[in-house]
């Protein structure tokens, strides 16, 4: 089966993140000394297929340079971008509608210039996965979710939406989600979980308190 967003695998923005993916190291994580790179997937089944072949100790130094955790493909990508430009109900919407939006906008930045799409965007969108994959892992252990399950997806692009938004707002140096640190650590400093686990455990309740004429939480995210 061939989903929508397969159809924009091929263009040149896809191909250069791919290049990029494939020759910039990250930082290495605190407690390793060993630098990883970030697997960037612009075709379904790519991390597999480069994983699938060689021998036993090539297939291990393979995943130790590229770690199954840090895949991250077009349709990831395009989730992050949009819970960062504060649009998690674009998000909220699926995968595909949120890429094909994503595509969209990113073909007519591209057709403008190439110039900003280099290592410093790259390494931006991944700290951006950094955020959001491990608030959605703070979100899914907290001992408020596991209470009352469901609508993990939507609480997670609001809250970090949220926070974007709030320091936009305010004026505030964007020091509390400065992305390059991100990048640099390899991880979401302690105090910036701790605030998006809170926030999230607010819009948990605020997303499931819809208005009287809208029953379904999943649509009413949208």
């Amino acid at each position: 089966r061939i989903s929508e967003a397969d159809f924009f695998s091929s263009h040149p923005f896809h191909l250069e993140m791919e290049k990029i993916s494939r020759r910039l190291s990250a930082p290495p994580k605190p407690g390793s000394l060993a630098p990883t790179k970030w697997f960037y997937e612009r075709a379904r089944g790519q991390y597999k297929d480069k994983s699938a072949y060689g021998s036993r100790n090539e297939k291990r130094r393979f995943e130790a340079e590229y770690p199954k955790k840090q895949v991250v493909s077009k349709t990831d990508l395009a989730k992050y971008q949009a819970t960062f430009e504060c649009m998690p109900h674009l998000v909220s919407r699926g995968a595909q509608k949120c890429f094909l939006d994503f595509a969209e906008g990113v073909s007519k930045e591209w057709a403008k210039s190439q110039d900003g799409f280099n290592e410093g965007y790259f390494r931006t969108v991944m700290a951006k996965a950094i955020v959001f994959r491990e608030t959605d892992r703070l979100v899914g252990v907290s001992d408020w979710y596991k209470a009352d399950r469901g609508y993990k997806a939507n609480i997670v692009t609001y809250a970090i939406a949220w926070l974007v938004n709030h320091l936009k707002v305010r004026s505030v140096q964007v020091s509390a989600l400065d992305l390059q640190s991100i990048w640099n650590r390899q991880e979401l400093p302690e105090d910036v979980a701790n605030a998006l686990l809170e926030i999230a455990r607010h819009v948990s309740a605020a997303i499931r308190d819809t208005p009287e004429n809208v029953r379904n939480v999943g649509e009413y995210a949208k």
